[in-house]
């Protein structure tokens, strides 16, 4: 049976919040407080989604400092699992930061939309199915690059034994 080590994923799932929280935070207000930040916002939105992996990998990485083995398919769980844990965090900072942030562009992208013509409701509900599709989207990806970090730590260090510092 697939046994979770439920420390190691509570350590780097916690970890894995605070930095993605943090970056995604960065991420949406830097673009909005000045407009020559938004390499930076760029920047720490790439290194959100890498840092899935690491995740992952820290997962691993805490179950073998518990005495767990190295089999790439329960680390890859476990990696995915704090992963997901972050990525959900990231998008609901995301979805918030999206409509308190750029509540100011969605209401531009209404007003001119209306002029179109176009059905009641339809910009509204537009908005809202991107907002779920940004949050399914970060879900997939962060559990998918948790799991390949898990799974690599694993593989790698297999066949190594544990050195401890005296």
């Amino acid at each position: 049976m697939l046994a979770l080590d439920t420390n190691a994923l509570f350590k780097s799932a916690s970890i894995g919040v605070v930095v993605t929280l943090a970056l995604a935070i960065i991420t949406n207000a830097a673009g909005f407080v000045a407009p020559q930040l938004a390499v930076l916002s760029l920047v720490c939105c790439c290194v959100t989604y890498l840092f899935f992996a690491v995740i992952g990998a820290g997962y691993a990485f805490f179950a073998r400092q518990n005495g767990k083995s190295m089999e790439p398919g329960p680390m890859a769980l476990g990696g995915a699992i704090a992963a997901l844990i972050s990525g959900a965090v990231m998008g609901v900072v995301n979805s918030i930061a999206t409509l308190a942030l750029g509540m100011q562009t969605i209401t531009q992208l209404v007003a001119q939309f209306q002029s179109a013509d176009l059905p009641a409701g339809v910009m509204e509900g537009s908005v809202a199915f991107g907002l779920v599709i940004g949050v399914c989207f970060v879900l997939l990806f962060s559990a998918g690059l948790g799991a390949a970090g898990g799974a690599i730590y694993a593989a790698i260090t297999r066949n190594q034994t544990i050195t401890t510092a005296v």
